[in-house]
């Protein structure tokens, strides 16, 4: 009799298991593939996250925290912005933080993302040519006061 309960038991197990996709060997007998990508599917270069300070006068007022990821036609473009990934990064820091100097990129104390991201695009189309990348995409954009 335990031995019976014992046997439901680890059939209801791995029922439950195979039930959720926890199980380590395919249940149907064929391996699960992934659906295969397009041809057209765009590639996501993710870039480190850029920590840039906002100065007034002669201390830090904010720190500025942002991740950046271009979006690129193909593997082939996407391979040619990893390649220049730190010409990339440079042009970046250098004309943010004199954006962010002039207070451009602010709306008060506030970072303006569309101004950000418009001057990324802008900038990232002087390091990368006209049609190099799809779009620019900001992610976890965290401003802290000091």
């Amino acid at each position: 009799m335990a031995m019976k309960r014992l046997g439901l038991i680890l059939g209801a197990a791995l029922f439950l298991c195979a039930s959720v996709g926890w199980l380590p060997f395919p249940v149907s007998g064929h391996a699960a593939a992934e659906p295969p990508v397009p041809a057209d599917a765009p590639v996501y270069v993710e870039l480190a996250p850029l920590v840039l300070p906002v100065i007034d006068g002669d201390r830090i007022q904010q720190l500025l925290q942002f991740t950046i990821t271009v979006e690129a036609a193909d593997e082939k473009a996407a391979g040619r912005i990893r390649d220049v990934q730190p010409r990339l990064t440079d042009a970046y820091i250098q004309d943010l933080y004199g954006a962010l100097e002039r207070r451009r990129l602010l709306d008060g104390k506030i970072l303006d993302v569309a101004r950000l991201r418009d001057e990324l695009t802008r900038i990232s189309t002087g390091v990368l040519g006209e049609n190099a990348f799809r779009a620019i995409l900001i992610q976890r954009v965290s401003q802290r006061m000091m």
